[in-house]
Order: C-alpha cells, then structure tokens, then sequence
C-alpha cells in the first residue's frame, strides 16, 4: 500500500480490546496464493494504557529480491 491509513478500535465495557489485522497489496485478487498481504494482530489494554502489535506475517512476494 502506497497510502497511509488509520486504524480505530472500540473498547469494551473495561476499556480494552484485541482484534486482527489484514491489508493486502490493493492489487492481487488471490492474497493468500500471490503472499502478497500483511497479517498483524492486536490488543489494548486501557489499565496499562498499552497497545500491543503482534505480527504475525508479512508476505508481499512481488517486492521480495
């Protein structure tokens, strides 16, 4: 993805949350049989005033040397 994006939880009744994330290349109509895709997970924790970003994969074939 050539443009920036914004990314806005909801929290819970506790002030937390988690949740997956996805992006893909914008172009490739198979994601997962191109490897062209980003797949993060997350979670946020109100008490600790902590967002966590777990990546999980990264695969964008047609950039990769």
């Amino acid at each position: 993805r050539e443009k920036p994006f914004d990314l806005i939880i909801a929290l819970n009744s506790n002030g937390n949350t988690e949740g997956d994330l996805v992006y893909d290349d914008e172009e490739s109509i198979d994601i997962i049989g191109s490897k062209s895709y980003y797949y993060a997970t997350y979670k946020w924790s109100s008490p600790e005033n902590r967002l966590l970003i777990n990546i999980i994969e990264i695969i964008i074939q047609k950039y990769l040397i």
